[in-house]
């Protein structure tokens, strides 16, 4: 699931509120799949339909414990790091990626490539 809003500062960006695989799941890394679902080709075409106007890139912010997301690592960029003003978070990061380089399709084939190796299932 992923949410989107037009961003306040950039008018071709759409600001990524929200993204999030609903848990329980066998695969570790399925929340990297929703980021790339964020940025398809689809997604860009779904924002620029509801913002009326182009979308080109997409923006995030993460609040985090560590210097960078793993989520959003090798995904998007990070283009701003700096001390939290959320309590019980250390870092506030700033992330951003373009949109529309590839299709929901090609998302899938690369993420079960790269990270779509099942865990071992356990009891149950």
């Amino acid at each position: 699931m992923f949410a989107m809003a037009p961003s306040s500062y950039t008018p071709d960006e759409a600001y990524l509120l929200s993204d999030f695989a609903v848990a329980p799941t066998d695969y570790p890394r399925l929340s990297k799949l929703i980021v790339l679902a964020a940025t398809s080709t689809e997604a860009q075409l779904l924002c620029q339909r509801a913002f009326s106007r182009r979308i080109r890139a997409v923006s995030t912010t993460a609040f985090s414990n560590n210097p960078v997301s793993m989520k959003y690592r090798g995904l998007l960029r990070l283009t701003k790091r700096g001390p939290s003003n959320e309590e019980g978070w250390q870092y506030q990061l700033q992330y951003q990626g373009v949109m529309g380089e590839h299709s929901l399709a090609e998302a899938l084939e690369k993420w079960a490539k790269r990270w779509g190796a099942r865990t071992k299932q356990t009891g149950v």
